[in-house]
């Protein structure tokens, strides 16, 4: 990409010579357009890279991020998640209760690593752990989890 900027400088240049020649202007004439020409390829290369880098300052905004399950047993599950920390696990009552062949979704969670349990529900109420482990969820994460 450089190469390509140095070269359309050169060939800029040579044209600005050859008109400049043709209307005789002086050096200092010559020397001052192509002063202004490069300030402003100076100033449209800036433009673009704060461009860019807004565009990065925006998608990083985000700060929460969400999660759905989805549970195709036949019975009912619950879904335990705390968010862990230097301390520790920090309990938010974070949980969901998804009914059989049904979805739940939980919004608006901190960033970080959750360690979370899924538990099938049987008819008496009873729980028996499905299974466990730890997820991350990071900026403006929308994940799925599909408990089969």
């Amino acid at each position: 990409m450089q190469l390509r900027k140095i070269f359309f400088l050169l060939f800029v240049c040579m044209v600005l010579g050859f008109c400049a020649q043709a209307q005789e202007r002086n050096d200092v004439d010559r020397g001052i357009e192509g002063a202004k020409l490069i300030w402003e390829i100076f100033k449209t290369s800036k433009k673009d890279k704060t461009a860019s880098n807004s565009a990065k300052t925006t998608v990083s905004e985000c700060e929460s991020a969400e999660i759905c399950f989805e549970n195709k047993q036949k019975n009912r599950v619950k879904v335990e998640f705390l968010l862990k920390n230097a301390t520790g696990t920090e309990n938010t009552n974070n949980f969901l209760i998804i009914p059989s062949n049904g979805n739940e979704c939980k919004y608006s969670l901190k960033m970080g690593i959750y360690t979370f349990t899924v538990s099938s529900m049987a008819e008496d109420g009873k729980l028996s752990i499905i299974s466990s482990g730890d997820m991350k969820l990071t900026d403006c994460a929308q994940k799925l989890k599909i408990i089969e």
